[in-house]
């Protein structure tokens, strides 16, 4: 590697080009160095997005051109699919490309402990640190990254002395793979990790493309001229970023939740081939990959250095399934990782109890989409989520002196289908660790607030954003300038049910979550009122648990959690922007 220290390119005429390899062929081989020219191989294994799915979850696949139930994803599965593809440990990376907390009931009871022992019980190499990460604040984090044994990594995220993640993280690290030194770097979103988690003051985000390059420049510095980038930035993100930096040979990334590869037999959309190649900023090759979301897929890349330079790739994304599946995918069966299983297995436990619990019906599929007009399957959607104004709705009825509710779309992660509803249910759905604030604002402020979380949204590509309601619904028009896209405004009254027009200069109670209140996912005007004293009340109502009483309630009177009226619901009408919003 000492001959191969920097690998930015010099563009040199072909004539003399030729006789310096000439000149360094024959020196080479006087020197009996054929080393310097040889070929290596790396494997890369990655997850990114897991979202504490450590169970099997169902899904529908297409085989043979029948639609088909299966079990997908599972991290013991996981685990053993990498036993299986990783037959040269010494030539093998395991990667995770962030966000591995936050969905489901392992997270919500466990605290990040279930997340931490199943990781600890696999062999990764790195993992970047995603925004979901810093969802529960500083404090939080630094306890789940003691507890890990993989080594944590962002480049782009600095603390002060005498921070509680002080030491915790770092830039990057080097992997001896097959006798080379290989840079891992780490990255991390830094605008949606500032506005839409909860870091703290103390932690500083910086430019993704500068703070990268520092990173590679240092591992050049080194000698170090194989890099891989594991970032959770986003594919289309990451596809600006490749060409700006240069010296990466990989990106590993994570946070769009993007599925890679040639799986449409499947019945599956895939956004790319795997992997992507792009050029970076010296004009090489680099290979981009993600692997979807949820466990459900493991990445699987092999590349080909010559030197350090690379000089092939192939590689193909694994569908993580169960057996009955893989039977009917024509694919080889592979075994649970026992270990893994047995590590899973005792928090699983409490997990089937507690999930299990059945706390009441819905007498039809309630779906959630983030922003109106979008499709779900093939259903159209034209005044977005059935879903988001009864969770709402059922804030609204958990705070009686509320005049309305107001919930961000990105707050509730997945549908509820027709059936049973069960503990797991809800908290698949309503996984963070929210409470409910009243804050008490003119109706002025209150339309401020809407204006400026619709502007965020448009801005950022940040759908989840988009504000719903219950007790308050609008027209919506995003065409028009800032300050004037919400319009005709009506309060539901509590006594009567009938909604009135809304007054600017009124004062009314909004109940919102208290990720929202404080400001985040655009929501400005909510975070300056909690400023005010005498302004806010955090009630204390965990999110997740108040929506579960509403349901419970329901279903004492003899009612299931049906879809509202269409007089109920928040949008009256809606007007897109015109402008393409990525699946995020």
């Amino acid at each position: 590697m000492a001959a191969t220290t920097t690998r930015r390119k010099i563009k040199i005429p072909i004539v003399v080009r030729f006789f310096l390899l000439l000149a360094g062929s024959m020196m080479l081989s006087a020197l009996g160095c054929s080393s310097f020219s040889s070929e290596s191989k790396l494997k890369i294994l990655h997850l990114n997005d897991v979202h504490s799915f450590l169970a099997p979850q169902t899904t529908e696949l297409i085989f043979d051109g029948k639609s088909t139930t299966c079990e997908a994803g599972g991290m013991a599965r996981v685990a053993g699919l990498v036993d299986a593809l990783a037959v040269k440990p010494e030539q093998t990376l395991l990667l995770h490309a962030g966000d591995a907390v936050q969905g489901t009931l392992y997270f919500t009871l466990f605290d990040g402990r279930a997340d931490a022992a199943v990781m600890n019980a696999m062999p990764f190499d790195a993992m970047a640190l995603g925004n979901h990460e810093f969802d529960n604040g500083d404090a939080w984090l630094a306890g789940f990254i003691r507890s890990l044994t993989v080594p944590v990594v962002s480049a782009n995220i600095r603390v002060g002395h005498g921070h509680g993640l002080e030491h915790l993280f770092a830039p990057y690290v080097v992997k001896e793979i097959g006798g080379q030194p290989v840079g891992i770097i780490g990255m991390t979103i830094s605008e949606v990790t500032r506005r839409s988690s909860r870091p703290g003051p103390g932690v500083l985000f910086g430019d993704e493309v500068q703070y990268v390059q520092a990173a590679v420049d240092a591992l050049l510095a080194k000698g170090i001229g194989r890099i891989v980038l594991l970032s959770h930035y986003g594919y289309e993100n990451t596809l600006s970023l490749a060409g700006q930096v240069s010296d990466v040979d990989v990106i590993v990334d994570g946070h769009s939740h993007t599925l890679l590869g040639d799986l449409d037999s499947y019945g599956l959309v895939c956004e790319g081939p795997y992997p992507v190649i792009a050029e970076n900023k010296d004009g090489d090759p680099v290979c981009i990959v993600q692997a979807w979301s949820q466990g459900r897929v493991l990445g699987e890349l092999d590349v080909t250095f010559k030197g350090d330079r690379l000089v092939a790739w192939s590689g193909q994304p694994h569908l993580v399934l169960g057996d009955r599946c893989r039977r009917a995918a024509g694919l080889d069966i592979v075994p649970e990782n026992a270990a893994v299983a047995a590590v899973l297995e005792q928090f699983s436990r409490q997990v089937a109890e507690k999930g299990e619990i059945v706390i009441g019906t819905a007498p039809q599929d309630l779906v959630h989409v983030r922003v109106p007009g979008q499709v779900h399957g093939t259903q159209p959607m034209p005044l977005g989520s059935c879903l988001a104004p009864l969770v709402a709705q059922a804030f609204y009825a958990q705070v009686p002196h509320a005049d309305m509710c107001i919930q961000n779309a990105g707050g509730i992660r997945t549908s509820i289908q027709k059936g049973a509803i069960r503990y797991s249910t809800v908290y698949g759905m309503l996984p963070f660790s929210n409470t409910l604030i009243e804050i008490k604002m003119s109706g002025q402020n209150i339309r401020q607030v809407l204006e400026q979380a619709l502007e965020y949204m448009l801005r950022n590509d940040a759908k989840g954003a988009f504000p719903y309601a219950y007790g308050l619904r609008y027209d919506i028009d995003a065409r028009k300038p800032f300050g004037s896209r919400f319009f005709g405004l009506e309060v539901r009254e509590r006594a009567s049910g009938r909604y009135v027009p809304f007054e600017d200069e009124r004062s009314y109670v909004v109940v919102a979550n208290d990720f929202i209140a404080s400001g985040k996912d655009g929501y400005q005007g909510f975070g300056a009122a909690s400023q005010v004293p005498g302004t806010t009340v955090n009630t204390y109502l965990d999110y997740a648990r108040a929506f579960i009483s509403h349901v419970q309630a329901l279903n004492f009177s003899g009612k299931g959690l049906a879809e509202l009226p269409r007089g109920d619901h928040c949008i009256k009408s809606f007007i897109p922007a015109g402008i393409e919003l990525s699946a995020r």
